[in-house]
């Protein structure tokens, strides 16, 4: 098996109406000679993708985490599904003026997508029950090339100014108090 040599690729970056962050990784070099990626090595970027705090904030308990796709090399094509996310919770509906509060159960879905093209490494394992904000959803490998468009096409923004934008917003509908 080839050794890798990675290091970051400057930068996460965060697609701010998703609230998902991409971590890109460039591999540097392999070390073994019979590797078929020697000589374009330093090309490659693994990009891990996961969710913010703030996107966590709009997802209850997780019931099940569904892989949309085969992680074995299949090719992605930029705006791909990559996971689901089902989730439920409760929320207070009404509320009297002795604090009586009627609850409802809500449930939803959480959709991760690709922002770029590229082969699937992995996704997170759909045994998986508790996640996040440092957990990598999927990992995509790619091209430097296919990142920097991606930054163009979809706005993603540095982190300075992901948490800037998100101090306007309004909190998650099941942020912590």
């Amino acid at each position: 098996m080839a050794a890798r040599i990675m290091r970051p690729f400057t930068q996460k970056f965060f697609l701010p109406n998703c609230h998902l962050w991409y971590r890109p990784v460039v591999i540097d070099e392999l070390t073994s000679s019979r590797s078929k990626m020697r000589g374009i090595a330093g090309n490659i970027v693994l990009i891990d993708i996961g969710i913010t705090k703030r996107g966590l904030d709009d997802i209850g308990d997780i019931t099940k985490i569904l892989p949309q796709c085969d992680p074995t090399g299949t090719l992605i094509k930029q705006g791909q599904e990559l996971v689901k996310i089902e989730w439920d919770a409760h929320v207070i509906t009404t509320a009297d003026e002795l604090y009586h509060a009627v609850w409802e159960n809500v449930n939803g879905v959480f959709s991760i997508s690709s922002a770029v093209d590229g082969i699937l490494a992995a996704t997170i394992p759909s045994s998986v029950t508790y996640i996040d904000d440092t957990d990598v959803m999927a990992t995509i490998a790619t091209s430097k090339e296919s990142i920097t468009l991606a930054i163009q096409q979809h706005n993603l923004v540095d982190e300075s100014t992901y948490h800037r934008m998100i101090s306007r917003q309004s909190p998650g509908q099941f942020q912590d108090v």
